[in-house]
C-alpha cells in the first residue's frame, strides 16, 4: 500500500472483495449521526477531496483553491481548503 500511497483500491487488487482484512489504522469509525447509506458517502466524497487537496496537493494556509460546481467533491473541497486556511473560488 505505501507504494500507491496508503489508497485501497485502485491497482490494488481485492477491494471489491464481500469481506477485506484491514490493519484497524486503515478503518475508521462512522459518525453516529449518519445513516449506512450516508456514511458510504464519505470514502467518496471526502476522501477524493481530501487526497487531491491534502495527501497529493500538500495545501497550504493562504494558497488558492478553485472547485468545479456544488457536487460533494466540491463542496468537501471547499470545506477542507477553508480549514486549512486557503482562499476558496467556487465555479
Amino acid at each position: 500500500m505505501t507504494r500507491h500511497g496508503l489508497s485501497l483500491g485502485g491497482p490494488l487488487q481485492g477491494v471489491l472483495a464481500e469481506y477485506v482484512c484491514l490493519h484497524e489504522n486503515f478503518a475508521v469509525k462512522a459518525p453516529t449521526l449518519l445513516t449506512d447509506e450516508e456514511a458510504s458517502t464519505l470514502p467518496v466524497a471526502a476522501l477524493t477531496a481530501w487526497f487531491a487537496l491534502i495527501e497529493t496537493g500538500h495545501l497550504k494556509e493562504g494558497q488558492t483553491v478553485l472547485v468545479q460546481g456544488t457536487s460533494g467533491v466540491a463542496l468537501f473541497g471547499l470545506q477542507f481548503a477553508q480549514a486549512f486556511g486557503a482562499r476558496v473560488i467556487v465555479t
